[in-house]
């Protein structure tokens, strides 16, 4: 029992630190079903991600049209929808109207485009590359959602991964301030001494 208190410890950290990555982020889920989106939203909400729920692409068309896609205090930054609800003809309307509403020529680095993301009990691996390959949607998430898919997915979609890399590679701010500069280290013990010396 004790191990396996120690190995849900350890996941939770792991969520812990994603959930920092995404809280203030907003999401639009179109689901036709209340009890399965209210499962959806817990799980979004565990991710820190506050989430809106529209019942029809037509009600999540007016809710894009009447709410402003950037905020001062919170981005809307991903649109799910249920496959359920994505039949041909107004999924590919639904489509278009997000096109219109994704922000052009972004010109900040910290702007990110509206995501959309698609949600299936099951579905081929022909129809999941077909509707990424044509532009339609930035992912599929199958059900059961996992919180561990979750947070891959979205990490990679909303570019969060690339960025940690690219941050990785730059000097931190403190390193900037001590480029050659000389320190002197004051202590009368060796060890000590040597320690801070090797971390300056």
């Amino acid at each position: 029992a004790k191990g396996e208190t120690s190995s849900l410890d350890t996941k939770w950290q792991h969520y812990d630190s994603a959930v920092s990555e995404f809280r203030g982020f907003r999401a639009l889920l179109v689901d036709g079903k209340r009890i399965r989106a209210e499962v959806t939203r817990y799980h979004l909400q565990r991710l820190g991600i506050s989430t809106d729920i529209e019942f029809s692409l037509d009600s999540a068309c007016s809710y894009l049209s009447n709410n402003s896609i950037r905020s001062a205090s919170s981005h809307l930054a991903m649109v799910l929808v249920d496959k359920d609800i994505w039949d041909k003809e107004t999924g590919l309307a639904f489509h278009h109207r997000l096109r219109e509403l994704r922000p052009n020529g972004c010109t900040k680095v910290e702007e990110i485009p509206l995501k959309i993301f698609l949600l299936a009990t099951s579905i081929s691996s022909t129809e999941r590359t077909e509707r990424k390959s044509a532009g339609l949607v930035d992912d599929v998430l199958t059900k059961p959602l996992r919180l561990s898919v979750l947070i891959s997915c979205f990490q990679e979609a909303l570019g969060i991964v690339k960025k940690r890399q690219l941050n990785r590679g730059k000097p931190s701010t403190l390193q900037n301030l001590l480029r050659d500069k000389r320190i002197l280290v004051v202590d009368d013990n060796v060890v000590n001494r040597r320690v801070a010396e090797g971390a300056l």
